[in-house]
């Protein structure tokens, strides 16, 4: 849904990819993870999906619409908000589970986000949320499975240290 500054609803956003098929026997789960803007006023949506993973989508000037322009670059399974560094570059923080597999990792894609990542850098743990510092020097993940936050360079992708300071899991 989208609101004005005076809470008035306005529209929304929505695509066909935001509902997944339902699969006889299974509960159908659908979570949008983030919203974000570009530079240029464009609006971003990730979304995730326990039937096949995640997308993000594109609403152009963020009007209201029925189908966004799904991107070709990213296909996270669990995406966080998608984020801009002041290069332009998309970035997004998944991860992905799967017995003992796991994979955690920020992905880099250049405009117009239709190709595969341009960089990749692996995570310590899941992230629920990977905000970009202001300076762009350092990302800051919220791992939910070690209760901590751990700090990466930015656009490299080094590991710092992680603190916790009474966080919780």
């Amino acid at each position: 849904d989208i609101y004005n500054s005076h809470h008035v609803l306005t529209g929304k956003f929505s695509d066909p990819s935001f509902f997944s098929p339902h699969v006889p026997g299974f509960d159908i789960y659908n979570a949008l993870t983030g919203v974000a803007v570009d530079p240029q006023g464009n609006c971003y949506v990730s979304h995730q999906a326990d039937t096949g993973g995640g997308e993000v989508v594109e609403f152009p000037g963020c009007k209201p619409a029925n189908r966004g322009k799904v991107l070709g670059g990213p296909h996270p399974w669990s995406p966080g908000k998608a984020q801009f560094d002041q290069a332009g570059n998309l970035f997004i923080s998944d991860y992905s589970f799967g017995g003992y597999y796991r994979n955690e990792y920020i992905a880099v894609y250049a405009p117009p986000y239709d190709k595969p990542a341009t960089k990749t850098f692996p995570l310590y743990g899941p992230p629920i949320a990977c905000p970009l510092s202001t300076d762009q020097k350092h990302v800051y993940c919220a791992n939910y499975i070690n209760g901590t936050v751990d700090v990466y360079t930015y656009p490299v992708g080094r590991y710092i240290y992680s603190f916790n300071n009474g966080l919780q899991t």
